[in-house]
């Protein structure tokens, strides 16, 4: 049956893969957009001013919300920290106030959420989606978009909060950053690269985010990552190994990151060990699920 999807963020990373996968499957995507994008359907929103073209929300009979700042993109100044937080939370706020017009139009929201709801501080422990949100301020920041995702509920429509690990894909976000010092020979560990980089190839998380909006009665928050997290030092090395490059240089101290990107570099230095139980339980597979052959399917295209 062919869904009526509009999708916030779709001109991103996710956004563009996400629309070709559900195009793909037949169905309809729009966009809702600042501004009309050429050869795709398109919605207009203003979220600054908290505007929303009603027929966007008539016409969907499904939303992926994924909009917001990139958290990678600019230095963590006071200014940029504020659009990182208000660029979620407003948009969000935004969506919900439309959709409070058109409550039983549309049959389901996947939104976009992050594992820096858990924090930056853990070791090895498994983390599940139960467990307790961190305090820093990714983790905080997450805290209150998910807070505002969930009004969806007084609504009556269900909703998916999709915390989303390190995408990995070619066309942008950390993989190509990630390849650039291999590609010169300079593969080594991030700090003491015992940190976990849970991950998730971007065609499995397509596949996780139609699945949760179609094909399934499962809401709440859900954990999108890989079933194999990989430490730092293991992920550099099987990128190098992929890439048919050396790795033996000592590890990139964390000084040195904090140097060169400020409070940023929390991204790089710590991580979490994400769990897909959830997922695993509910019948969910993965076309990549380990490292190597992600990696290498994604460097061969």
């Amino acid at each position: 049956m062919m869904e009526k999807i509009l999708i916030s963020g779709g001109s991103g990373l996710v956004g563009q893969a996400l629309t070709q996968h559900l195009t793909q499957q037949g169905h309809e995507v729009a966009w809702l957009s600042r501004s009309q994008q050429k050869g795709q359907k398109t919605f207009l929103w203003d979220v600054k001013n908290q505007e929303i073209a009603p027929e966007a929300l008539a016409w969907a009979s499904h939303i992926i919300h994924l909009a917001g700042a990139g958290v990678a993109d600019k230095r963590w100044t006071p200014a940029y920290k504020k659009e990182i937080l208000d660029s979620r939370v407003q948009a969000t706020r935004l969506l919900v106030k439309g959709l409070k017009q058109y409550p039983n139009a549309v049959k389901k929201v996947v939104s976009a959420s992050a594992m820096g709801i858990y924090g930056t501080f853990h070791q090895e422990e498994w983390v599940e989606e139960e467990s307790p949100a961190g305090k820093d301020f990714l983790a905080k920041v997450t805290q209150e978009w998910e807070n505002e995702v969930q009004q969806l509920q007084s609504l009556g429509i269900p909703e998916v909060r999709m915390r989303i690990s390190i995408v990995l894909a070619k066309e942008g976000g950390a993989l190509p950053t990630l390849m650039l010092p291999v590609r010169f020979g300079l593969a080594s560990a991030i700090g003491k690269g015992s940190q976990y980089m849970s991950w998730i190839h971007i065609k499995d998380l397509c596949r996780l985010f139609s699945w949760a909006l179609l094909e399934s009665d499962i809401q709440g928050a859900l954990n999108a990552a890989s079933p194999q997290p990989e430490t730092n030092a293991d992920f550099m090395k099987t990128l190098a190994k992929v890439m048919r490059k050396p790795f033996f240089l000592p590890s990139v101290p964390s000084w040195v990151l904090h140097l060169a990107m400020g409070e940023k570099a929390i991204i790089a230095t710590s991580g979490v060990r994400l769990s897909v139980n959830r997922l695993t339980s509910k019948g969910v597979t993965f076309v990549h699920p380990d490292l190597a052959t992600a990696l290498e399917s994604l460097l061969k295209e």
